[in-house]
Parts: structure tokens; sequence; C-alpha cells
């Protein structure tokens, strides 16, 4: 099991039996230090890596990545839609985080075949994918803009 905690506020990261080969992210919306517990019965390591270029992959929007097992992918540019596509990709899921405390689970069906759209949050600036196998995702740039105080 591992969780990071800021302050009150905990956050699960990963709770499973077996090896973890994978990236998490975290926001708590706040600038307070974070800590990281783990307890497991093997030995483990832990590596924490700054969002930037230099490690991770960037996607200028409009644009399309073609992606085989876990990743972060870095946004550039405006946005609006993420379409998703996994024909073999098992525990596929998906997360949106930016900075000033955007933190957001993208719905996408875990299970089978899956070809989807997911609007992302504004603020986003990167999106951390955990997959085993194949995928893809496309993302466009907004259709249209909703005036402030809504429709």
């Amino acid at each position: 099991m591992a969780a990071i905690a800021s302050g009150t506020n905990t956050q699960q990261v990963e709770n499973v039996s077996g090896a973890v080969n994978d990236y998490r992210g975290y926001d708590f919306k706040t600038t307070e230090k974070a800590s990281l517990a783990i307890q497991g019965d093997r030995t483990w390591m832990v590596s924490v890596y700054p969002i930037d270029p230099h490690y991770f992959v960037s996607l200028k929007v409009p644009g399309k990545y073609q992606g085989n097992g876990s990743t972060v992918i870095l946004i550039e540019g405006k946005f609006g839609v993420a379409t998703f596509e996994k024909d073999r990709a098992k525990n596929f899921r998906a997360w949106a985080y930016g900075p000033g405390g955007v933190g957001k689970e993208l719905y996408i069906n875990p299970s089978g075949d899956y070809k989807g759209k997911s609007v992302l949050p504004t603020g986003a600036g990167w999106i951390v994918v955990s997959a085993s196998g194949p995928w893809s995702l496309e993302i466009q740039v907004p259709c249209c803009e909703v005036p402030p105080g809504g429709i």
C-alpha cells in the first residue's frame, strides 16, 4: 500500500499485491510539503520526477499519441476533448492534472475494447496513463467556448 499525505489530506496511490511498475500523480491543491508512506513485504523503490519534457513526452494540440503501457503526456496548447482508444490494453486508467489544484480521473471503460471521448478539465497540463498494452490518445482543440456565467 502506498499513500501520499499533505496536511490533513491523504490520497491512496496504490493498493495491490505483487509488483507495480507504473506512474501515479497527485495534487492536493496546496503548496504544503507532502509525505509518502509505503507498506510492503518486499523490497521496493520509488522514483519522483518533475513534470518536465526532459522526462516525459509532449503532445502538441491538436495531436495524436500512440502508447504502449503506462506513461505521462504533457499537453501543449489549448485543448477540449481527448479521445482514448484501446483494443488489447488491460487495466487502463487515466487522470488529468495541472497546476493550481487540477486533478481528475477520466472516465474510460477499463475492460474490453474501448473508444470514447473525455472532456479534459480546465487547466490540465498533463495526463497520467496507467495501462498494460497498446492504446492511443487524440486531443482536439475546443469546439466552442462557454461564456462566463454559463449558457
